[in-house]
């Protein structure tokens, strides 16, 4: 984040002339489009100290670890990605990504959504779920005959601020200006206390809930330090740059199943053996993946989330994620796995499973 200053005569200063320090940017996605030359060039323009403390890097936000001298920022968070930020922000003890208090954030959503398979799960720390989060939204939608669309987002967002108050946020939402963007909601988030949570049950949150945007089974290991000190910039300067795009090469489609945990509506299995396990659901992937040696390809097989309880009938179910990549040894060159390649796979995998599992592959 960069901001001008200025002195009580509206003169404008530089960064050097006040006691703040000078601000480093770090841009992170995936492809760096060509639009981010362009930027920097302008950014750079106006405020030359940034030339030396800005980079792009190009990578899964699963290899970024967030600092509380770090402001986290995003213009259209889409869907569950403002979730993810703000799981992100807030910390959390499992995996890679962990910190000693809150990031400031600043997140303009979009696209906003309440369905559990396109990936969304309230974090825990707003006592709700997503089926309790749906049915606010469908009492919204009563109430706002007219502006239907939008009781989607208002709700959702409710529930966002509601976990960044109980994580011990102060929380501010600002409408932007409708000539820039019809999402125009925006969130700041800034840690002022250690939230206690709302119960017991709340707890922390676990970020590999969020299956779309953990870093894919084959990625290089790269760290994305964001604290302002030296060390952490260097290293971000140091795995910046389109010279780093053997990364996106490396990208691995994933596909879900999702299967019942029992063959009866009483929730008892008729036979033990009719039920999917990670271990059989790997066996057919391996055996598959065998029968095509040309293709040089392997699958992993992985639970996606916790189980499912279907309202109505209390019947489980599971989502298990198949993961498709070139096989150890293959030309890292050409690792990249096309999707259609991926899709073909999965299709001959789904046959196999429906042939083995019968009714439970839902």
């Amino acid at each position: 984040l960069v901001l001008d200053h200025y002195d009580n005569n509206n003169n404008s200063t530089t960064t050097r002339n006040n006691k703040q320090p000078p601000r480093t940017i770090v841009c992170v996605d995936r492809r760096m489009p060509q639009s981010a030359d362009v930027i920097a060039s302008a950014m750079i323009d106006r405020f030359p100290e940034l030339e030396p403390r800005w980079c792009f890097v190009q990578s899964d936000l699963s290899a970024v670890e967030p600092h509380p001298s770090c402001l986290l920022i995003s213009v259209h968070a889409c869907g569950t990605l403002t979730d993810y930020l703000i799981e992100m922000a807030i910390g959390t003890t499992e995996g890679r990504n962990t910190l000693s208090g809150g990031s400031p954030l600043a997140i303009v959503p979009c696209c906003h959504t309440v369905k559990e398979r396109m990936g969304y799960r309230p974090h825990r720390l707003s006592g709700m779920d997503a089926q309790e989060v749906s049915a606010l939204v469908q009492e919204r939608k009563k109430k706002q005959k007219h502006l239907k669309h939008e009781a989607v987002a208002d709700v959702v967002d409710e529930v966002r601020c509601r976990t960044l108050r109980n994580a011990g946020y102060e929380v501010e939402e600002v409408m932007l200006p409708e000539a820039f963007t019809g999402r125009n909601r925006l969130l700041l988030g800034e840690a002022i206390s250690v939230g206690t949570g709302t119960d017991k049950a709340v707890g922390r949150s676990n970020h590999k809930d969020h299956h779309f945007f953990q870093r894919h089974p084959n990625l290089p290991f790269i760290r994305i330090p964001l604290a302002d000190d030296d060390e952490s910039i260097a290293q971000c300067h140091a795995v910046s740059g389109r010279e780093m795009k053997q990364t996106e090469k490396q990208l691995s489609p994933s596909l879900v199943m999702s299967f019942w945990l029992t063959d009866t509506a009483d929730g008892k299995s008729s036979d033990n053996n009719s039920v999917p396990t990670l271990k059989a659901l790997q066996a057919l992937a391996d055996q598959c993946c065998g029968e095509m040696e040309t293709e040089e390809i392997q699958c992993s097989v992985e639970v996606l989330g916790d189980v499912k309880v279907q309202s109505t009938t209390r019947r489980r179910s599971q989502f298990y994620r198949f993961t498709y990549k070139k096989s150890k040894g293959a030309d890292l060159s050409a690792a990249h796995v096309s999707r259609t390649t991926a899709k073909r796979i999965h299709t001959v995998i789904r046959e196999r499973v429906g042939v083995k599992f019968g009714g439970l592959l839902q």
